[in-house]
């Protein structure tokens, strides 16, 4: 029971958790949610669009979060470009009660392109196995759209994929990094 419409979703690793994306269609707004599966009714807001810093969570149009074991990693317009924050979280099951989520403060990551700028777009983000390193889809100032990796604690990114085909849906397993994409060829 959402106050927003579910629009998109990423759950954990484990599946206890949770981040949803929900859109209210007459004003045109988003809002992330993070959500224990089992006790959704505790869900707690991380962030909302049209505020400085967060102008668009980009609903409808590609995903923007990514959840880990204990981080919540989203992207976000800000400004001419796209930022990426974290937001640490805990998650508690007591025997008998309802699932439990506490979240800290949210940062911004300073993630950028190799060489220098920022990126324009960063969507689809996906965490590492081990939450050390964020894969994602970015359009640097090339405006090619390209898989890149970057440390979760900021820093250049390195640059994946190099092709003219558009890459998204990322996910992470301890196999590699999944993702479909437009070529045809391959």
């Amino acid at each position: 029971n959402l106050p927003y419409e579910p629009e998109d979703f990423v759950t954990s690793p484990d599946g206890t958790v949770a981040v949803v994306r929900g859109i209210d269609r007459s004003r045109g707004r988003a809002r992330l949610f993070l959500a224990a599966l089992r006790n959704p009714k505790g869900a707690i807001e991380i962030a909302a669009d049209s505020v400085p810093g967060v102008e668009s969570l980009h609903p409808i149009e590609y995903s923007v979060a990514a959840v880990g074991t204990n981080l919540v990693v989203f992207a976000a317009q800000d400004g001419s470009g796209d930022r990426v924050y974290v937001v640490p979280y805990k998650h508690e099951a007591p025997e008998g009660k309802p699932p439990l989520i506490a979240i800290g403060k949210r940062r911004t990551i300073d993630i950028r392109p190799p060489g220098r700028g920022r990126f324009i777009q960063v969507s689809d983000p996906a965490l590492s196995p081990d939450g050390r390193e964020l894969a994602f889809v970015g359009v640097a100032s090339d405006g090619r759209q390209d898989i890149y990796v970057a440390p979760i604690k900021g820093g250049e990114a390195r640059r994946i994929t190099d092709d003219p085909y558009s890459e998204k849906d990322l996910s992470w397993s301890p196999g590699g990094i999944y993702y479909s994409s437009a070529a045809t060829d391959r």
